[in-house]
């Protein structure tokens, strides 16, 4: 029901009426609101890429579970996964918002995260990496599992199973292509120790490949 949606591992450019560019990558939805008065967009699931048009008197309000981030012009991205937000601000700066009226500004090579209904700490982080997707690379540097699982269900139909505690200590590097999921599946069996079981139903189960 989504005003633009995205299947799995298929990326999308999108024009707004108000001059703005978007990438929204696979598997992800959105909703867009412009009017005369107003410009909003709401991201149901998955990533977003904005470059933002620059108007002083109508900044762009996105949202994304229970975080808000308000805009005037800039390039900046929005990551949605369960109850995860992630923003990230390759250039100008945005404010963000949780719903506890606690608030972050963020300049070009920032990055915060909301979790539970709140905002953790600003952090430093290498735009490149982090904009790599939009490149058609995956680039994970000590990556937890439950940003590959995310990685892996925005290139894959259906879902991944994990046991978030079987994997606690794993952290995951590396780069691969966007559009080669098998590459990344294989990378987790033969280099991190992980079984990947195909389940009926579009379900790929991981578990560790060792367990004491």
């Amino acid at each position: 029901m989504a005003d633009a949606t995205t299947a799995p591992g298929q990326p999308q450019h999108l024009q707004l009426a108000d001059g703005s560019s978007l990438l929204l990558d696979g598997n992800s939805a959105l909703d867009i609101n412009l009017t005369e008065m107003q410009r909003g967009l709401t991201l149901r699931r998955g990533r977003l890429w904005i470059d933002a048009a620059k108007d002083p008197q109508h900044p762009l309000i996105i949202t994304a579970g229970e975080a808000s981030v308000r805009v005037i012009g800039t390039h900046f991205s929005v990551m949605r996964s369960g109850d995860r937000v992630t923003v990230t601000v390759e250039e100008g700066q945005v404010a963000v918002s949780d719903n506890l009226d606690h608030q972050a500004m963020l300049v070009g090579g920032q990055q915060i995260a909301l979790q539970g209904g709140a905002l953790g700490p600003v952090s430093t982080v290498a735009i490149p990496l982090t904009r790599a997707w939009k490149e058609g690379r995956i680039i994970f540097d000590d990556a937890e599992i439950s940003e590959v699982v995310a990685q892996l269900e925005r290139m894959l139909p259906g879902r991944v199973l994990i046991d978030k505690q079987a994997f606690s200590e794993l952290r995951v590097s590396g780069s691969f292509h966007a559009n080669q999921p098998a590459a990344l599946i294989e990378t987790l069996t033969d280099v991190f120790g992980i079984t990947v079981h195909n389940l009926p139903g579009n379900l790929l189960w991981l578990r560790p490949t060792h367990t004491s």
